[in-house]
């Protein structure tokens, strides 16, 4: 899996929400659970499920709930690390001074 591929694919979306909220969690989730943590009724968390699936980024569901793979743990490690101190965070830092700057401009 080329993990930069894969971030960048689901940059943004209920995808990547999900994939952290499982990695949060301690690697698995109820269905129920997820679809709360990423705020979708039943048929977007599936349709999430189902990307995760694709993605090769979660095991087999069960009963129990929605697991995550080995891969899958490390991109949500990946993906908190780049929110907390890296390029994410960078990024929402630029996006904030520039909004800024742009409102302080207008007055």
């Amino acid at each position: 899996m080329n993990t930069d591929f894969v971030r960048s694919q689901i940059r943004g979306t209920l995808v990547e929400d999900a994939l952290v909220a499982l990695g949060a969690a301690g690697g698995t989730m109820s269905h129920d659970d997820l679809a709360s943590a990423i705020g979708s009724d039943t048929y977007g968390t599936h349709e999430v499920y189902l990307e995760l699936e694709r993605l090769g980024l979660i095991g087999p569901a069960s009963y129990d709930g929605v697991p995550l793979n080995s891969e899958g743990r490390r991109l949500a490690e990946m993906i908190v690390k780049s929110r907390t101190n890296g390029p994410d965070r960078w990024d929402a830092v630029q996006r904030g001074l520039l909004a800024w700057i742009g409102e302080a401009m207008q007055h």
